[in-house]
């Protein structure tokens, strides 16, 4: 096998926390909707304050914020009951019978009844049963994070999402009148965050990462891999040779990854006969991909049936480490890698009728001058499920160790 430089070590400040997004105490985005009478001016006003970075962009929330907003109308004394409600929804078809609610947060801004609580407000119209003037509500709700389900779970609720199937959140004022009178609604869909967490690193590696040095190999660093069971590739070496190789891949701990950060992987090739590392070229003859499944019920399906996809979303990329514990022992070959992975990738999830999940699966691939023997190319030689987080954990965040140009890639 060619050698090849290490990998570029970057100069990286250590972070103490995860530091959650939030807007509260800091300066948000405000978001503006309006509805408009027949001479298009503005008689009921809604302002929501988010983390989006733009006006324009759909509102932000993450797991931790408050939904903060004001509303402003002119008053009307058919108007009978305001209320503001927050909506999860699973979409997972065109039918009506295929749109799962699974929040429904329903929170009362004023009603003409005294028994209904009202949000507080400072106008002088909103006090009797008749809204008169300009009436202005500001308010601020608490998004369910965590929400019980009627099989008595707990869920983390997932991102906003819009592939195979919608996960969908939308934020809406209702304007009630009486009977013959047509209610109104300020309507917006939002973007919903949520705040998963990884376990920090082992001890070991955080101090790589602080002093911005390769990361200790499974060898040295026990605790900070897991190093899954070895697998025995059968093959001919010049068609008649036949040769065992046995590969083990080792996966950083915890099995909990930061999007927007990097997975650490490790390789292990071993054999008896030398020759068939040599022509085996573990660089070339490996593939390791993350791979996300998207499971999710149709609720219109009596049977419950369950539809997934999957797709594999990114690759690791290897290169020669610059030293093992291993030392130069010719029987064993070694690679280290990462797989980079995208800052938009959504965190695995997992609600009633839908889930998102990953899985590293590892495949080899047909080699030049070792035939394998008993094993199916289409089918991954192991897997490992693994989760995708959108927070760090605390203490020094993960270093890629990749330099672009990759001239040290295999």
């Amino acid at each position: 096998m060619n050698a090849f430089p290490p990998p570029y070590y970057p100069t990286r400040t250590r972070t103490g926390s995860n530091s959650l997004p939030q807007t509260q105490g800091q300066e948000s985005t405000e978001h503006v909707f309006q509805l408009k009478d027949s001479r298009r001016q503005p008689w009921a006003t809604l302002r929501l304050f988010s983390g989006a970075r733009s006006p324009k962009s759909l509102p932000t929330f993450y797991e931790s914020d408050k939904i903060n907003g004001i509303l402003e109308l002119d008053g009307d004394s058919s108007i009978k009951i305001i209320t503001v409600a927050i909506t999860g929804r699973l979409i997972a078809g065109a039918r009506v019978d295929d749109i799962k609610t699974f929040v429904n947060v329903m929170h009362p801004i004023w009603s003409r009844s005294s028994s209904v609580p009202r949000t507080f407000s400072t106008s002088e119209g909103v006090r009797g049963s008749r809204l008169t003037g300009r009436c202005v509500w500001p308010f601020s709700l608490s998004f369910p994070c965590r929400p019980i389900f009627r099989s008595g779970e707990v869920y983390q609720l997932p991102e906003t999402f819009g592939e195979e199937v919608t996960i969908q959140y939308e934020l809406t004022v209702d304007i009630s009148r009486g009977m013959f009178r047509s209610d109104d609604h300020i309507r917006t869909a939002f973007s919903y965050v949520p705040c998963s967490i990884p376990e920090p690193s082992s001890a070991l590696r955080q101090l790589a990462y602080e002093e911005r040095i390769p990361i200790p190999d499974p060898g040295v660093d026990v605790e900070g891999w897991k190093s899954l069971p070895a697998i025995a590739v059968h093959g001919l070496i010049a068609q008649s040779r036949p040769a065992e190789v046995q590969v083990t891949l080792s996966l950083a701990k915890p099995l909990s990854y930061t999007r927007g950060s990097v997975i650490p992987c490790f390789l292990k090739f071993s054999s008896l006969d030398v020759q068939a590392l040599d022509v085996a070229r573990p660089g070339d003859s490996i593939k390791l991909y993350l791979r996300r499944t998207i499971k999710y019920q149709r609720p219109s399906d009596s049977k419950f049936n369950w539809n997934e996809a999957t797709k594999d979303v990114c690759t690791a990329l290897w290169w020669n480490p610059p030293n093992t514990s291993g030392g130069t022992d010719r029987a064993v070959r070694y690679l280290e890698g990462e797989i980079q992975l995208p800052k938009d990738l959504k965190p695995s999830a997992k609600v009633e009728h839908f889930s998102i999940s990953y899985t590293l699966v590892l495949y080899l691939i047909e080699m030049t001058g070792f035939r394998t023997i008993g094993t199916d190319l289409d089918r991954p030689l192991l897997s490992e499920p693994v989760r995708i987080v959108t927070m760090y954990a605390g203490g020094p965040h993960p270093i890629s160790y990749l330099e672009h140009p990759l001239h040290m890639i295999l």
